[in-house]
């Protein structure tokens, strides 16, 4: 038999590997006394352990007070935290290489900042993101030519959070943002962070729905 000690280790360690199941039992909508049976057959059968099923509930206990009492719960966005919305928007994912880094300096001149036009540059180790709006793809294009375009999405939104700048700071700030767009099953197709601006790339179709999420999100931690 496990010491009361390890057995709230393997249940932590069960738990974290299930980030979906941590954060809603971070929202205590979780049945205890299921989970529990879940994660004793679960622990019965990978470490040869015969768990009471009383003990597999009161090391959950445990852990979820400490998770609602986490960093994330401890979030507060300002009231002056707002989200700002932006339509027909385009990405394009290129293969990076020493000529299209230099065509960046050419791409900038083409954008219209003055007017709203917008360019959102990100460098990865093997391709770089261009988000544009949806009017300058054709000159971008353009200059981008003889340059390896892996993918284009079409028809983009960015919602863009402005928060406090004393987030960046506090873990669990990207976490709890995404998280509350995975757990309504919207796909981030890109993100943009500064110190106090967290913006993301998501579909048309699903702008509406992540926009609620994220406003609500901001607004319970206030």
């Amino acid at each position: 038999m496990k010491t009361t000690k390890n057995i709230s280790q393997l249940v932590r360690d069960y738990i974290d590997n299930k980030p979906f199941l941590r954060e809603a039992l971070r929202q205590d909508i979780i049945n205890f006394a299921a989970l529990a049976e879940k994660i004793k057959h679960f622990l019965d059968k990978k470490h040869g352990t015969n768990l009471k099923h009383i003990t597999v509930i009161q090391a959950i206990r445990r852990y979820q007070s400490k998770v609602e009492n986490s960093h994330i719960n401890q979030t507060k966005y300002g009231k002056g935290a707002e989200a700002n919305l932006k339509t027909n928007l385009h990405m394009f994912t290129i293969l990076r290489s020493d000529s299209v880094l230099n065509k960046l300096v050419q791409i900038t001149k083409l954008i219209d900042f003055k007017s709203g036009g917008i360019l959102h540059v990100t460098q990865g180790n093997y391709h770089l993101s261009l988000i544009t709006n949806t009017y300058n793809v054709k000159s971008i294009k353009k200059a981008l030519k003889n340059e390896k375009i892996v993918r284009e999405d079409k028809n983009l939104v960015s919602i863009s959070l402005k928060y406090s700048h004393k987030l960046i700071d506090v873990p669990g700030n990207m976490f709890l943002l995404s998280g509350s767009l995975a757990w309504d099953n919207i796909t981030i197709i890109s993100t943009v962070e500064t110190m106090s601006e967290t913006t993301f790339m998501v579909k048309e179709e699903d702008a509406t729905r992540a926009l609620s999420k994220l406003t609500q999100v901001m607004k319970d931690h206030e």
